[in-house]
């Protein structure tokens, strides 16, 4: 399987994130998507996923932690856990500059201003957090259309809804958030 790296025509490295995450007993990426299920992300919930989830406190792998693990350039690329980590980075525990700081670190900067790129634009309830998130991000080159999942599979986009009584298309987007009784971390 691809690396992140290699799928955005980068050199994959070795991972001090991914080495002290494997610590814990979360060994393959689809432990990452389990636990952010467990703290929130139920949009990415898979049968049984609750019943396998290693279970580290906020404490050993924070939220900041767990979503760069999941697109840092020597993770094994893939699309869901791309949007799992947008998800986890939409909670409202979550610090700007420890973003970038472990962003730098994991050579995961790209990713994570793609994803900026799409909060400030679609997060109609937090835009102003992805914008300065993006401010603090150094500058890399644009990532080529097709790499990374598309801005809009970060939200919900609702077709029908119900107005007076009466069922309306609409675009309307929501950004997908951590669901707030998980965040209390366990």
């Amino acid at each position: 399987m691809q690396t992140v790296a290699e799928q955005l025509g980068q050199t994959p490295h070795l991972s001090p994130l991914l080495r002290k995450l494997r610590g814990v007993g979360l060994v393959v990426p689809d432990d990452l998507r389990r636990l952010a299920v467990a703290r929130g992300c139920s949009h990415y919930q898979q049968p049984g996923d609750l019943e396998k989830t290693p279970d580290p406190r906020t404490e050993q792998v924070s939220n900041v932690e767990l979503a760069i693990a999941m697109v840092t350039a020597a993770q094994s690329f893939d699309p869901i856990l791309v949007r799992c980590a947008a998800q986890l980075l939409s909670g409202s525990d979550i610090k700007e500059e420890a973003v970038v700081r472990l962003a730098v670190q994991e050579r995961a900067v790209p990713v994570i201003r793609h994803i900026a790129k799409a909060g400030a634009e679609m997060d109609t309830e937090d835009g102003a957090k992805w914008r300065r998130l993006l401010a603090l991000l150094p500058a890399v080159p644009e990532i080529p259309e097709g790499r990374l999942p598309h801005r809009t599979r970060f939200a919900s986009l609702s077709g029908v809804i119900r107005v007076n009584g009466h069922l309306q298309r609409t675009t309307r987007s929501v950004w997908l958030r951590p669901e707030a009784h998980a965040q209390v971390q366990r």
